[in-house]
């Protein structure tokens, strides 16, 4: 049926023919986080699950972290560059959107979720982050990128003889 319990029920009778009938013994924690994942990766790029360790890592965010002002979203197996801020560390690297991230730091993005892999961007101001980007057309591409804080451009504010404003 197309109602989430008959949607569930299926599910179920998948797990139950895998448990009885696969060939070696099944991991069922395994199997069941691949399934999690597997159902908000068929949502869109930016949508994951995060098991307790990826939730702790992400939560690890400071107010004093600075970043290389990348912003990542998930495309199929890898996280790829959806925009580089202006002037900040990746943009001044040539990284651009489109750009595949094979790894951060040596770690794969394959099983990364976005939110995930944005947090690894993030660290301590003056440190080191280590990329390896896949372009089209070409070879694996290795970056280090010094991670910075943001500056925000000010904003100008003014008045005009109307009284209209603007920024």
């Amino acid at each position: 049926g197309d109602t989430t319990y008959g949607q569930l029920s299926v599910f179920n009778e998948v797990v139950r023919l895998v448990l009885e009938a696969y060939v070696e013994p099944v991991n069922l924690d395994r199997a069941m986080a691949g399934a999690r994942l597997g159902l908000t990766d068929a949502l869109d790029g930016d949508s994951a699950y995060l098991d307790d360790d990826e939730v702790k890592l992400y939560n690890q965010a400071s107010k004093d972290d600075a970043d290389v002002g990348l912003l990542l979203s998930r495309r199929g197996p890898f996280l790829m560059v959806v925009s580089s801020r202006a002037g900040s560390p990746g943009e001044k690297a040539g990284i651009k959107a489109g750009d595949v991230i094979k790894t951060i730091d040596g770690r794969q993005s394959r099983p990364l979720s976005a939110p995930v892999g944005q947090r690894l961007l993030r660290g301590a101001p003056g440190s080191v982050v280590k990329l390896t980007l896949m372009r089209s057309g070409s070879d694996s591409v290795e970056v280090s990128l010094v991670r910075e804080r943001a500056v925000m451009p000010s904003s100008r504010a003014r008045v005009l003889a109307d009284g209209n404003g603007y920024l």
